[in-house]
Order: C-alpha cells, then sequence, then structure tokens
C-alpha cells in the first residue's frame, strides 16, 4: 500500500509539473495574440493638420485591412524568431513598420519609421512615424499614431481594429 501512495504522489506531481511548463511557455509569447489580419473599426481616422492653405486633411480608415506578422529579432546572431523577444511586422496599404512587444501593448521601434500613405486628393504622402502603439484587450487592438509628413503636417491617427479572417496581406 505505500508503494502505492508513492507512485499516486509521484504521477500526480508529474501532472503538476506538465502543466507547470506547458502554463510557462505559452505565458512568455506576448507577440501571439497580436499575429494575424486585422480591420478597423467603425471611427478609425487618420488627420493631418497642415498649415494654410492645405489646413486639416480627415482620413476614415474604417474597414481598412493590416496584417501583423513574427519579425526577425535582429538582436538574435542567428536572426531567427523566438517567440518571446520577435519583433512584429505591421503592414498597411504597402507599409511596413517594426514593432517591439511588451505585455498587450506593441511600440513602433525603432521611432522615426518612414512609410508613405495615400491621402486623396493629394496622393502618396511620406509621414515619419514619431510614435505608434497597439494595445490588445479582449482580442481587438486600439491604435494610436503620431507623426509628421512634408510641409509641417502634424498626423495623427486612432481607432479600434478586430480581428479579420478574410482580410488580405497589407490591404486597404
Amino acid at each position: 500500500m505505500a508503494g502505492m501512495s508513492r507512485a499516486i504522489v509521484v504521477s500526480m506531481l508529474g501532472a503538476a509539473l506538465a502543466l507547470l511548463a506547458g502554463a510557462g511557455c505559452s505565458s512568455n509569447d506576448d507577440a501571439a495574440k497580436f499575429v494575424g489580419n486585422w480591420r478597423f473599426s467603425s471611427g478609425a481616422s487618420l488627420t493631418a493638420t497642415c498649415p494654410p492653405p492645405t489646413g486639416m486633411i480627415p482620413l476614415d480608415l474604417t474597414g481598412g485591412t493590416f496584417t501583423i506578422q513574427r519579425g526577425k529579432d535582429v538582436s538574435r546572431a542567428d536572426g531567427s524568431t523566438d517567440a518571446s523577444t520577435s519583433p512584429l511586422v505591421l503592414t498597411f496599404n504597402g507599409c511596413q513598420v517594426t514593432f517591439n512587444v511588451s505585455g498587450s501593448r506593441a511600440t513602433a521601434a525603432p521611432a522615426n519609421q518612414t512609410c508613405s500613405f495615400d491621402v486623396p486628393p493629394i496622393g502618396g504622402v511620406s509621414v515619419t512615424i514619431m510614435s505608434w502603439t497597439l494595445d490588445e484587450s479582449n482580442g481587438a487592438l486600439t491604435a494610436a499614431v503620431h507623426g509628421t509628413a512634408l510641409l509641417g503636417c502634424d498626423v495623427t491617427a486612432g481607432g479600434s481594429a478586430v480581428r479579420d479572417a478574410d482580410a488580405s496581406a497589407g490591404g486597404g
């Protein structure tokens, strides 16, 4: 009987260790919650505020899609991806921005990445992204962007996005 209770205790300890090891692996992958196809929800917008005579240029982002994928960890000599440290790459309208992740926040890194956005009626506008954050909560993202464009325009964007299985990579 003593041998039987010892076997039960050893089995229970083994099961507990397996559960802890599995939980430890999944909790280190903060980036996983950001990876996928996303669609901007109603109210998402980008606004460029420029000096006269241009003035304010609003752009509705509602329905626009973007994709987030794992990037390469440039701090690793072999450039391989590592779930716990790998940066992310966001693609939107042909623009690619890299992000680092900590917990439920992804932050554009490095700062001052440049992208070109199609802004009707002007056309392609180069924007220097000073900051871009993505906060994940309950499977949705909230974005906040601040940057500058040619002619001294201040660019801000914000809104929420939800997962979109049908979104094309970097569409818009």
